[in-house]
């Protein structure tokens, strides 16, 4: 059995890792995309970035981290976080679907109604994983 210093270690290293990796992909993707793109679609890549992190923001709304708060989740209590989760990532869906013609208003772009469109799903996938993930933090397993 490990001690929770060499768990809290380990944790640090795959943290320092996982955030390294990260940003160095989000460098990559924006090199390439920048290499790809031209500047009027690059454009709208940015523009669809604005929209994604307001969306990521309210699709969680913090709720996951409450099962790392509370040690002793009992099984139904986990159930209705996920069940919370799903049902919030359809809301944030539906409002951005909702949304995308206020979208394409804002930045008088016309292109951007069917990419809208097409990220849409990515809250609800997101808010689906989001209680697994902190489970995983809770319990130290960060590899």
């Amino acid at each position: 059995m490990t001690t929770l210093k060499a768990q809290a270690v380990d944790g640090v290293k795959w943290t320092a890792t996982s955030t390294l990796a990260v940003t160095a992909a989000k460098y990559i993707r924006t090199i390439i995309l920048a290499r790809l793109l031209v500047p009027d679609d690059f454009g709208l890549m940015a523009m669809l970035t604005v929209l994604i992190g307001l969306g990521q923001a309210f699709s969680d709304m913090g709720i996951s981290l409450s099962i790392i708060w509370k040690q002793d989740a009992s099984d139904d209590e986990l159930s209705s976080i996920y069940w919370f989760n799903i049902l919030t990532g359809i809301i944030v869906t539906g409002l951005v679907i909702a949304a995308a013609p206020l979208v394409v208003f804002f930045y008088h772009e016309p292109r951007l109604y069917d990419l809208v469109l097409w990220i849409s799903p990515i809250f609800l996938v997101s808010s689906t994983g989001m209680p697994f993930q902190m489970m995983l933090q809770k319990e130290l397993l960060f590899s």
